[in-house]
């Protein structure tokens, strides 16, 4: 519907519907084309914790799978080698203890400080700037409500500057942010008009 050039709707609510950054971002994104659409409201849409859980999942199953095909893979390696069948020909030696262990630390690290995590930052640091490249394009936006999605300050830094890199309307960039606001708009759009919090502490 929203990539539809046809469609005439200005204003879209779309708070808590679970859509999850992923779904923000593909929001976003179909609004390129769309130059009717002037409001977006998506507050309260994501649980990071379960993300990441979720994400973490993934990376270990990858993780294991990676491994078992390795092992599968090499013809060198068996479950139990018998003493006097030790091939030392083809028999492969890490070239520091280092080396051996971060293969295996990659392989059974937890979520907190380990190559799963760095999968999951590395993850949602494309998101951010996905989402981020999608607010450039849609050039027609006037006001963005992306209040309690767990964004970090420099999550928030991003997608604040995107906002603001080109011509949005008439009027000069603004944001409005406090520990469970983050309001995006221009001059004359204040964020919804309405609300006693968007009535004050706004931002240049």
């Amino acid at each position: 519907m929203l990539v539809n050039p046809q469609c005439s709707i200005r204003s879209l609510t779309l708070d808590r519907c679970n859509l999850g950054l992923t779904g923000i971002v593909r929001i976003i994104q179909a609004l390129s084309g769309n130059d009717q659409l002037e409001e977006l409201r998506m507050a309260e849409n994501t649980n990071l914790a379960l993300e990441k859980t979720l994400q973490y999942g993934e990376d270990m199953q990858e993780v294991s799978t990676t491994t078992e095909h390795k092992q599968c893979n090499n013809p060198g390696v068996n479950n139990y080698t018998a003493p006097g069948d030790v091939d030392l020909e083809n028999m492969q030696v890490p070239d520091s203890e280092d080396e051996a262990d971060n293969e295996n630390q990659c392989a059974i690290s937890g979520p907190h400080g380990s190559c799963a995590s760095s999968s999951q930052k590395n993850s949602h640091y494309l998101i951010i700037q996905e989402l981020a490249h999608a607010l450039i394009s849609a050039k027609q936006l006037k006001v963005l409500d992306l209040s309690q999605n767990g964004l970090s300050e420099e999550d928030i830094q991003s997608l604040y500057s995107a906002w603001a890199s080109g011509p949005r309307g008439d009027g000069m960039a603004r944001k409005h942010l406090s520990k469970e606001v983050m309001h995006f708009s221009v001059d004359g759009m204040r964020c919804c008009g309405l609300k006693p919090c968007c009535r004050r502490d706004l931002q240049m």
